[in-house]
């Protein structure tokens, strides 16, 4: 398996799974095995690059293919898998404040002590462990002076591009199709993308959430998410109106209704969520939901550890080295290294 984790630091994805499913000249011990799981990747090729501007032919892309998804469908969805995390950490002694605006780590005796809050009181702790992206952990939650210089310019360095948009559909009765669709982009998507353009035919990906999980609809009903790819956070004429929205939805649907007929006479309301409500409502820079631009040189050992140059100060977010492989990892890492260094 190195070879392919070296060969997704330079391959294009649409070439790396036909290298990485060649029969091998001399079998290694337990390469068969290896291969059997990997003989799965080509359906779910779509699914990795879906919600991001990559093309699958340029150098580098088939780095999102380490961040498929691993885990089967949860009943309930991730709010449902909250609730037990939540309820799991209460009755081991958490406390959980809700709608508490972070302002500042504090620090003290050259450590991270505790978290200064917006209404004006403090939370003070032996360490913090930060799971916001890599520019809004060093960048907002800190003093110019109170980090190293070389802290703060890694992160000022760190690219990061939104470039997912959902559309989220109550539906009258489920589709006619019980596994997700994908519809490819024209060429023209990407290009669009990077003039800050709203693209007219962007790579689309159709999930019928409901029929994999009933309690996600009421009894009769369905729900399903669209994600589309190459979707911008700045447009260059302005911000997303009401009205760019709107289009944006429509020219979806549209699509929608020409590969499944009747569509759109189930359908009865729609949620646009684009990059700039990501950022606000899940404190995402740019909208950027990798917490950074999966790039050779912004992934894997490129990325940020745990640990950071201010003792005390963890990070646990996406931007760290587990972060895009969606596991849960980074947090776990996160704290692995705050009880290795006795501070737990």
């Amino acid at each position: 398996l190195a070879r392919a984790f070296a060969d997704a630091m330079e391959a294009p994805a649409a070439g790396a799974l036909a290298r990485w499913l060649a029969p091998p000249s001399q079998p290694w011990p337990g390469e068969d095995l290896a291969v059997a799981e990997l003989a799965a990747w080509p359906a779910l090729q779509n699914h990795a690059l879906g919600g991001r501007a990559l093309d699958p032919e340029l150098a580098g892309s088939a780095l999102a293919l380490l961040s498929l998804p691993l885990s089967e469908a949860m009943s309930g969805g991730l709010g449902a898998l909250g609730e037990d995390f939540a309820e799991g950490a209460e009755a081991a002694g958490a406390e959980i404040r809700l709608g508490r605006e972070v302002v500042e780590v504090v620090i003290a005796e050259a450590r991270a002590a505790g978290v200064a809050l917006a209404d004006g009181s403090r939370v003070m702790a032996q360490s913090v462990i930060s799971t916001l992206d890599l520019r809004r952990s060093l960048l907002s939650l800190f003093s110019r002076t109170a980090l190293p210089a070389h802290m703060l310019e890694a992160a000022r360095n760190w690219r990061m591009a939104g470039a997912t948009a959902r559309l989220l559909l109550a539906l009258r009765r489920p589709l006619r199709r019980e596994t997700p669709l994908f519809l490819h982009g024209d060429g023209a998507a990407r290009t669009a993308f990077r003039h800050g353009r709203m693209p007219d035919a962007p790579p689309l990906l159709l999930d019928p959430v409901s029929r994999r999980d009933p309690t996600l609809a009421p009894d009769g009903a369905a729900t399903a998410t669209v994600t589309l790819s190459d979707i911008p956070h700045r447009l260059f004429d302005g911000g997303w109106t009401p009205e760019k929205r709107t289009a944006l939805a429509a020219h979806a649907l549209a699509r929608i209704e020409k590969a499944i007929p009747g569509t759109l006479a189930i359908l009865v309301s729609v949620k646009i969520i684009v990059p700039p409500d990501m950022e606000s409502g899940l404190a995402a820079t740019a909208g950027d939901l990798d917490g950074g631009v999966l790039a050779p040189d912004q992934m894997l050992s490129l990325r940020p550890g745990p640990r950071t140059a201010l003792s005390g100060f963890y990070l646990g977010g996406r931007s760290t080295q587990a972060g895009p492989l969606g596991t849960g990892a980074a947090g776990f890492a996160a704290a692995a290294a705050l009880m290795a260094d006795g501070v737990g």
